[in-house]
């Protein structure tokens, strides 16, 4: 049986491989428990199997706040809860 090495701590974020997720209006994956963690699984699944059909993940989020948050979002503000994820 193969045995795989632990990767040192840091490795990840050297080779630019942590994501964090959108945090507007609310988080979307940890906190506070709620609706966003719909979005939030859209989201991984976009962020970590790009191309498996999904969709476009903003187009996903702008429906998304329009049905449960009954906001509409323009482009701009949806350009800023993407850019403050990584």
């Amino acid at each position: 049986m193969a045995t795989s090495r632990p990767i040192p701590i840091g490795t990840g974020s050297r080779r630019g491989r942590v994501h964090l997720p959108p945090r507007a209006p609310f988080g979307w994956i940890d906190e506070p428990p709620g609706v966003n963690r719909l979005l939030g699984i859209q989201w991984l699944v976009a962020t970590l199997y790009p191309g498996t059909g999904t969709g476009d993940i903003r187009a996903i989020a702008k429906d998304f706040c329009s049905r449960f948050y009954h906001v509409k979002l323009s482009d701009a503000q949806l350009a800023a809860i993407f850019a403050a994820a990584h």
